[in-house]
């Protein structure tokens, strides 16, 4: 049996030849959007509780007015569930940067920049049931309107509340980040939040998650007075109180430290991924920084990505139920890979290839990760569709070679033999 399945594996490590070949893909690469006419940018995805997964997206012209953003759901075998459908039930204008999060049903919310009126962007938000059916109209997510409010990110509790915060361009003298907690049927339970705390220029570009308690944490880019970008984290309730000051997560301060991303366990504990100039020798690198569940460092910054020619961009992490980490980004000079780490800091291998290989643009990674560390990532990719860009989406199997059981998914592989 062993050279059967050793024979198997070769075959289809053969899918995954480039940088390395550590993780085991399910499915080759699924195109999500059905509609193909324009662009299609920028998804997000969501793993339901039985492996399905739901992909959200921008869409140039799918609403018939400028981007609207679309969705579509899959089994866990990677098969499409019907065609792609319309999140925004207001079209007008521009809509844009989709984020979503699934309850411990299955049902999800997406959250989203919407143009109010022309050239005046607003955050709103719609709940879904699992099978798709809108279950409110979309809402307004922030009470003040003036100016910008955009960048929007979403983390969903398992009975279906949820957490929004987004960056705000008008409500204060520079851009700052907010937050707005809801129940499961959209109805606030909480007023706009302020999460940052210091002045300086700008704070850009918030991520959050959410334990199983319901505790967050939002992390974000700022350029603070005396400071060039620098990201932040703090650390909030599942009421929105805040349990820590604002703390910078970064250790290398030269150079700039931009784009964070942010995945946390049930536990609690978390970890903050970015992209850093200059670090890496070689222009852009991505670096991670975990933490403990009330916010103390565990281990140093390190770099996620092995290669450092040209950049790595846009980083996307998920955490597994043991800590097992998976981060997806950008290599500008190959496509989307991914890297995974233990929980104790050490490596399954380098990077290892997400998209196949081509000439063309693949970029702005999305990752969501099990329990079982299995994970699937969506991704922007050009050419692919007939119409410019398009989304697609791959299914990989987090406990490394064999999902039988047997194996111990680390450097104690082949240690034992099935019959």
């Amino acid at each position: 049996m062993r050279s059967f399945r050793f024979l198997m594996l070769g075959t289809m490590a053969l899918a995954l030849a480039g940088p390395a070949a550590a993780q085991l893909a399910l499915t080759g690469e699924l195109a999500v959007n059905t509609l193909t006419t324009g662009n299609q940018f920028v998804p997000a995805v969501a793993l339901r509780p039985d492996g399905g997964f739901v992909v959200t997206w921008e869409s140039d012209g799918a609403d018939g007015d400028e981007f609207g953003v679309r969705a579509r759901r899959f089994t866990n075998a990677g098969a499409g569930v019907g065609s792609e459908a319309g999140v925004n039930d207001v079209t007008a204008f521009t809509q844009r940067l989709p984020a979503i999060g699934v309850d411990g049903s299955g049902n999800f919310r997406i959250a989203w920049q919407t143009e109010v009126v022309q050239n005046d962007f607003g955050v709103a938000a719609r709940p879904f049931a699992a099978n798709g059916t809108p279950q409110a109209v979309q809402f307004g997510v922030n009470v003040f309107t003036a100016g910008f409010q955009h960048n929007a990110d979403i983390a969903v509790a398992a009975d279906g509340s949820f957490v929004v915060v987004w960056q705000d361009d008008g409500q204060q003298a520079d851009q700052d980040i907010f937050l707005r907690t809801f129940d499961a049927d959209g109805d606030p339970t909480s007023a706009e939040i302020a999460v940052n705390q210091s002045e300086g220029f700008f704070r850009a570009r918030p991520a959050v998650a959410m334990d199983a308690l319901g505790n967050l944490v939002v992390a974000w880019e700022a350029e603070l007075v005396g400071e060039l970008h620098n990201i932040y984290a703090r650390l909030f309730d599942a009421d929105g109180a805040p349990l820590t000051g604002e703390f910078r997560v970064n250790a290398t301060v030269a150079g700039e430290q931009k784009v964070p991303d942010v995945a946390r366990q049930g536990s609690g504990e978390f970890l903050v991924v970015w992209e850093s100039f200059g670090q890496d020798g070689d222009q852009t690198g991505v670096y991670g920084q975990r933490y403990t569940a009330l916010g103390a460092a565990s281990g140093p910054e390190f770099r996620v990505n092995l290669g450092t020619v040209d950049s790595q961009l846009e980083p996307s992490v998920g955490l597994a139920a043991d800590g097992t980490a998976v981060v997806a980004f950008r290599d500008v000079s190959i496509g989307v890979l991914g890297r995974v780490f233990a929980a104790d800091g050490s490596t399954f291998g380098g990077d290892f290839r997400i998209s196949e290989p081509s000439p063309l643009d693949r970029g702005h990674p999305s990752i969501a990760v099990a329990g079982d560390a299995d994970f699937v990532v969506a991704w922007e990719s050009d050419g692919q569709d007939g119409s410019g860009f398009g989304i697609r989406a791959r299914l990989f199997a987090g406990n490394f070679l064999f999902r039988d059981g047997f194996e111990s998914a680390n450097t104690a592989a082949w240690s034992a033999t099935a019959p």
